[in-house]
C-alpha cells in the first residue's frame, strides 16, 4: 500500500475544513499532518497538530495544502 498523501488543511475550523478532517479520519488514503485556522484553542485536537496563519513555518512536512 502506498503512503498517505499529506495534508495541511488552511481554513480547518469552517465547515470544509471540518469535512475534510472527519473524511480523512475515516477514510484511506489521506492524512491531515496540520490544521491551520485563525484562533487555535488547543495544539492538538483529534491527534492533528494545530496551528495560525503566522505559524506557517512550523508547520510538518505535507503533500498538499488544501485552502
Amino acid at each position: 500500500m502506498d503512503a498517505p498523501i499529506r495534508l495541511l488543511i488552511h481554513g480547518a475550523n469552517g465547515r470544509m475544513g471540518r469535512a475534510l478532517q472527519r473524511l480523512c479520519r475515516e477514510g484511506e488514503g489521506g492524512e491531515v499532518v496540520a490544521a491551520v485556522s485563525r484562533k487555535v484553542a488547543a495544539r492538538v485536537v483529534d491527534g492533528i497538530p494545530q496551528f495560525t496563519a503566522n505559524e506557517l513555518a512550523g508547520v510538518p512536512e505535507f503533500d498538499v495544502a488544501i485552502d
